[in-house]
């Protein structure tokens, strides 16, 4: 996926009061009140991702995964041909109608199978 687009989640399990827009990939607040929203990042082999969490255009978090050969932000001995993923979490205020999403911040190499996969997910914490 290519650097400054926003990440859409088809697969989606759970949208309890249908705030997440799977054709545009945003949470829709219905609800104002503190929520936290959780991002897991899984890449292939010897590549990379850059992500951010955006609220009303505001990056909240930003985070750069690299794997194999590259540096990377996990502590364990590369093995080849291993897919691994990242996460990455904000809380945040949040108001009627505001929209928070996933945006790809540099070329992104996502990985999924029958075990990892990119997420994406919300909780409202507090009213």
């Amino acid at each position: 996926m290519s650097q400054g687009k926003d990440v859409i989640f088809t697969n989606v399990t759970v949208n309890e009061g249908q705030g997440y827009n799977r054709s545009n990939g945003r949470f829709t607040v219905s609800v104002p009140g503190l929520y936290v929203f959780t991002v897991q990042h899984c890449i292939q082999d010897a590549k990379y991702s850059g992500l951010e969490i955006v609220h009303q255009g505001k990056t909240l978090q930003r985070a750069v995964y690299q794997e194999g050969d590259l540096i990377h932000s996990c502590s364990y001995e590369h093995i080849d041909t291993v897919q691994s993923c990242s996460s990455m979490q904000a809380f945040t205020m949040a108001a009627m109608a505001d929209q928070i999403w996933v945006k790809t911040t540099e070329t992104c190499y996502f990985f999924e199978d029958y075990m990892r996969y990119t997420s994406f997910s919300s909780a409202l914490i507090h009213t």
